[in-house]
């Protein structure tokens, strides 16, 4: 089997992770998020509030305004984290996340000990 082929091979796989339930969900949810009424301003807080705590955290607390902003970040983001559809987004990515993962375990050890670094330490004693 060719590289092109493999690489065929993977993304129809990704075509069938993309029909889970689990990943619909998640989908679902992250729109869900991002177009509610409630939700998009808190997102919309949040990213702003993020934008400007990453700007001032250059400069860490010799900036003026590092305590200000960096109290208005964590208001926005408590305020959005603590959303239901936040929640209801973050669970179904997990899950997703963890299908994923499994996914990826069962083929790393598939090439188990095909590594010299899985074979032999460089260190001394």
């Amino acid at each position: 089997m060719n590289q092109q082929a493999i690489i065929e091979k993977t993304w129809e796989v990704v075509d069938e992770l993309k029909q889970l339930a689990v990943y619909q969900e998640m989908k679902r949810a992250l729109k869900e998020l991002m177009e509610n009424n409630q939700t998009k301003p808190l997102f919309d807080q949040f990213t702003s509030a993020k934008q400007a705590f990453e700007e001032v955290s250059k400069y860490s607390k010799h900036h003026p305004d590092y305590s200000k902003v960096s109290q208005a970040f964590q208001q926005a983001k408590i305020a959005l984290f603590s959303s239901s559809q936040y929640q209801t987004y973050i669970s179904s990515k997990k899950e997703f996340d963890a299908i994923l993962s499994e996914f990826t375990d069962q083929i790393n050890q598939r090439f188990e000990g095909l590594t010299f670094e899985a074979n032999h330490s460089c260190q001394t004693r």
